[in-house]
């Protein structure tokens, strides 16, 4: 009965008790985020008027969203975070903010903070003691002159020394953690020439969370074909920090001499070489499109011949008008 009653309903049973318990209706290895990666190409290109390829306000009008900032309404755009984003993420590039950047209420991102620093304090303060655990236990007691003397000052106090390098060596590298850590989850205010000063701030999320960008408004120019400026431009545009688009190369350098001179780490480069994949697959299949239709016409005729209608008589036909040039009307040999 109850397995006729769940074939005629319109959610099933196993649908329904899932939503009930708030479990989720679908399962991804990711987590992908639209990135419309052409405003932010405009707008570095905003700042090199005199370059071939220039930004028209008219023909690529720039898409804003309306947003309340305090008692007013003002226009956001998505670069608009980017470009105006806290100064101790200067550093950051644009691939790695659409990644793990999160921007957020600012009653929020404070109570979202105090949790996560609470959670990073604990975890520092357990591997500060396990660390000073392992020191009490690599402690030896100091060694004794021949003969059994006691040890020199000179060798105490060199051994004492030795110990406090250590141990302030430990502890700077634990505080550069600690500083690192905090930084990196607490969040701060935009800059204030972003419009949302007062009412947003932005916070880098740990590398578990990030998210995949997904390119929307077209595809990405190629490094074997096409305009290689063009290349370099959106290339460092991802890849290197930039808030104005000067900052990405120098006034009379061309792209593709910029793109040279950046160090771009090896990460950054397999990203770029996974870009470039895509392009590799579209070849092969226009390539084996191409061989199955030289295939195709390797019996030494055209495609149009192929499907060219056949306009000759029958062999039946062909027979009867011999005939009929052979005979009379009436049958008799001519």
């Amino acid at each position: 009965m109850v397995n006729a009653l769940s074939a005629s309903a319109e959610t099933g049973a196993p649908m329904a008790c899932m939503y009930l318990l708030n479990h989720p209706d679908h399962y991804t290895s990711h987590i992908f985020k639209p990135f419309y990666w052409r405003s932010y190409k405009y707008e570095v290109m905003k700042a090199w008027t005199e370059e071939d390829i220039l930004y028209n306000l008219d023909q690529n009008p720039v898409k804003v969203v309306i947003g309340k900032s305090k008692d007013s309404f003002v226009g956001i755009s998505q670069q608009m975070d980017y470009i105006h984003r806290p100064k101790k993420y200067d550093h950051v590039s644009l691939y790695d903010w659409i990644r793990l950047a999160e921007k957020q209420t600012m009653g929020r991102a404070k109570k979202q903070a105090t949790q996560k620093l609470r959670a990073v304090n604990e975890k520092i303060t357990q591997l500060t003691q396990n660390v000073k655990a392992e020191q009490v236990r690599d402690i030896k007691p100091l060694p004794r002159r021949r003969g059994g003397g006691p040890t020199t000052q000179y060798e105490t106090d060199s051994d004492d020394e030795m110990l406090l390098t250590k141990d302030t060596a430990l502890q700077a590298e634990e505080d550069e953690k600690k500083y690192a850590a905090e930084q990196f989850h607490e969040p701060s205010r935009f800059l204030p020439t972003h419009l949302q000063y007062e009412t947003h701030m932005a916070v880098m999320q740990p590398e578990h969370c990030a998210r995949v960008p997904n390119f929307v408004g077209g595809s990405l120019p190629r490094k074997d074909k096409g305009n290689r400026e063009e290349y370099c431009l959106v290339m460092l545009m991802l890849f290197k920090p930039w808030r104005i688009g000067t900052d990405l190369k120098q006034s009379g350098q061309s792209w593709d001499d910029a793109f040279a001179a950046h160090q771009f780490t090896s990460c950054q480069m397999d990203i770029m070489n996974f870009f470039h994949i895509r392009y590799e697959c579209n070849d092969s299949r226009d390539d084996f499109s191409k061989q199955r239709e030289t295939e195709g016409n390797s019996f030494g005729y055209d495609d149009d011949e192929q499907d060219q209608p056949d306009t000759d008589a029958d062999a039946d036909d062909y027979a009867d008008i011999v005939q009929n040039s052979l005979t009379g009307d009436d049958g008799a040999m001519v």
